[in-house]
């Protein structure tokens, strides 16, 4: 589902399953390169779930995309399964799951899971989060056995990531879960000195 980049758009109450075949996205609020600034009336994006695999195989690059300035994302549920139907690392590849370019965006009540590469990437300016809720892929391959991974210099799973130069970014109440469903787990931890 595509939005354009124009004021006032209430996306409410549904759900978008993936199909088997991969898209680029589930739900891109604004097209690309958006510079409209909607702050008097912002899209807003309320009780909407997105779905990868679960009910069937289902592939996507990034699940939302938020372009358009000022947008609101309110009690949104972004989720690639990791049980149900359809589920395995690369049965339902899903490497993005919310991806925010437009600045001064809000997220109230943000569930993101289980994604391949990272469940959020920010690159906006003065984003804000009021509660994010976060739980890593449980059916990820070890860490050093997936070669992507490995190309890419990452180590074990990160839940998000900022991007290059994004400045006025705040977060609050936020948690970050992981289940370990093997036998055989080493964990690492750092702490400040």
């Amino acid at each position: 589902m595509k939005v354009a980049d124009v004021d006032g758009v209430r996306l409410a109450g549904f759900l978008i399953d993936a199909g088997p075949v991969n898209s680029p996205s589930l739900l891109e609020v604004g097209p690309a390169g958006a510079r409209t600034d909607h702050a008097a009336n912002p899209t807003t994006v309320q009780d909407v779930f997105l779905r990868v695999g679960g009910a069937g195989p289902g592939r996507t690059t990034v699940g939302m995309v938020v372009n358009s300035h000022d947008t609101i994302v309110d009690h949104t549920w972004i989720w690639r399964a990791d049980h149900g139907d359809g589920v395995g690392w690369e049965t339902n590849r899903a490497d993005y799951g919310f991806r925010v370019n437009g600045d001064d965006v809000l997220a109230t009540g943000l569930f993101v899971e289980h994604f391949n590469k990272y469940d959020v990437e920010w690159n906006g300016e003065r984003g804000r989060t009021v509660f994010f809720q976060n739980e890593k892929a449980y059916d990820a391959p070890q860490p050093g056995r997936d070669p992507e991974r490995r190309d890419q210099g990452l180590r074990g799973l990160q839940g998000g990531r900022l991007g290059q130069h994004p400045r006025g970014l705040g977060g609050w109440a936020a948690t970050a879960t992981t289940t370990w469903t093997r036998r055989s787990v080493r964990t690492t931890a750092s702490r400040r000195r």
